[in-house]
């Protein structure tokens, strides 16, 4: 289930934790691999689950303001990200910056036009 959810570009911005009782190194190695940002055994200690999850929020912050700041013109983008967590990611994120890039633009250009037509 996780590694469907982190490959889907509707959910793959979603952070993951996994809660468990199986603590093998086998099963913490999976679980990891299959996309989890976290693997936390049971029994846990809930500063620890809210220590992760505070990291991890601060942590996507800075993503959003990283890629927020990405230029998309720059071809060089699209295979070279360094910062980019992957592809399915800047994929995502050059979308949302071209969709609403787009949109701004049609809105600049009907209010130009209303104005002077």
């Amino acid at each position: 289930m996780c590694h469907i959810l982190k490959n889907d570009i509707e959910t793959s911005h979603i952070p993951i934790i996994l809660l468990t009782a199986l603590n093998t190194d086998k099963n913490i190695i999976e679980g990891l691999q299959s996309g989890a940002d976290e693997y936390i055994v049971k029994p846990f200690n809930i500063g620890i689950l809210r220590a992760n999850i505070a990291n991890l929020l601060t942590n996507r912050a800075l993503l959003r303001h990283k890629y927020a700041s990405l230029d998309l013109n720059d071809e060089k983008n699209n295979t070279d990200c360094i910062n980019c967590s992957n592809d399915l990611d800047w994929k995502f994120i050059a979308t949302v910056k071209r969709a609403s890039k787009t949109i701004w633009t049609t809105q600049a250009s009907t209010s130009t036009c209303s104005a002077t037509c």
